[in-house]
């Protein structure tokens, strides 16, 4: 609901009775980066921390909330969904704390290792051309987001991101096309619109 600062308090108190809880760490690296606080970024590694931890004493595929009363677990689910105590998760919240801190160097490691996980993610994709872009890679920039298209051809955002790319790196027709293919998704699109004008 936006109040971070009484969520930030809410969560403090909860470590205090599960100081190894990697959802609650990042839930609270969350309320950080909503408050603008500095902080998150440690709070980030933190929860990721505990996640890898968890993960190498062969209980990757646990609630972090286990054991709860079935209306309790109900709850949790109904406000977060089911989350497994993975250190994927928790790296992929890393790395976009990182991406939209523009710490591009640090954000493209942790994304790779995103990807080493789970190769076939078309987001995780996307995020590491950004941070691609970020480090003026713009070769390998377009191949990231050319891959994040393969796997994910209904993704507006990532062929507008490609087609501008490729327009910038001189290869004009498959500009135009990735404008053509937004535009037959969705016609009303006016930034792909005018970008095929003016490619024109």
């Amino acid at each position: 609901q936006g109040r971070g600062r009484e969520a930030l308090d809410e969560v403090d108190q909860a470590l205090k009775l599960d100081a190894a809880n990697s959802e609650l760490h990042l839930e609270r690296a969350r309320a950080l980066a909503t408050l603008g606080d500095a902080g998150a970024l440690d709070a980030y590694r933190l929860a990721l921390l505990n996640a890898e931890v968890h993960a190498g004493k062969g209980a990757e595929d646990a609630q972090p909330f286990e054991p709860m009363p079935p209306r309790a677990r109900a709850l949790v689910v109904d406000a977060i969904g089911a989350p497994r105590v993975t250190p994927g998760r928790y790296r992929r919240a890393l790395a976009q704390n990182l991406t939209d801190r523009k710490r591009w160097d640090e954000a493209l490691k942790q994304w790779e290792m995103v990807l080493s996980e789970t190769p076939t993610d078309a987001a995780a994709h996307f995020a590491r051309g950004v941070a691609l872009d970020g480090t003026r890679a713009r070769e390998q920039a377009v191949e990231a987001y050319s891959r994040a298209v393969a796997l994910d051809g209904n993704s507006v955002t990532f062929r507008l991101r490609l087609a501008q790319r490729l327009w910038e790196t001189e290869q004009y027709y498959q500009a135009m096309n990735e404008w053509r293919t937004v535009l037959a998704q969705a016609p009303g699109n006016l930034e792909a619109r005018l970008a095929l004008a003016r490619a024109f």
